[in-house]
């Protein structure tokens, strides 16, 4: 279970095109807010962050050349 009393330290934006200005920045990696969050959610062993996490993993490893049955196979093995 999730520790939703960290949750307003670690405020991010609910809008999608806020989140998506303060994310798109450089720095944004650096954040300390997004480091906390993302510490927390890992934590707890959030299942859809591990799925977002190799999402991105593959698609790093694969750019341009997206596999939709490897992407299913990989939201499976956490279903």
């Amino acid at each position: 279970m999730i520790d939703y009393s960290i949750l307003p330290e670690c405020y991010v934006p609910e809008d999608l095109n806020e989140l998506t200005k303060k994310t798109k920045k450089i720095t944004s990696k650096n954040d300390a807010v997004f480091k906390k969050l993302f510490k927390e959610l890992k934590k707890h062993e959030v299942k859809n962050m591990d799925i977002l996490a190799e999402w991105i993993k593959y698609l790093k490893d694969n750019p341009y050349n997206v596999n939709f049955d490897e992407l299913n196979k990989i939201t499976n093995r956490y279903l």
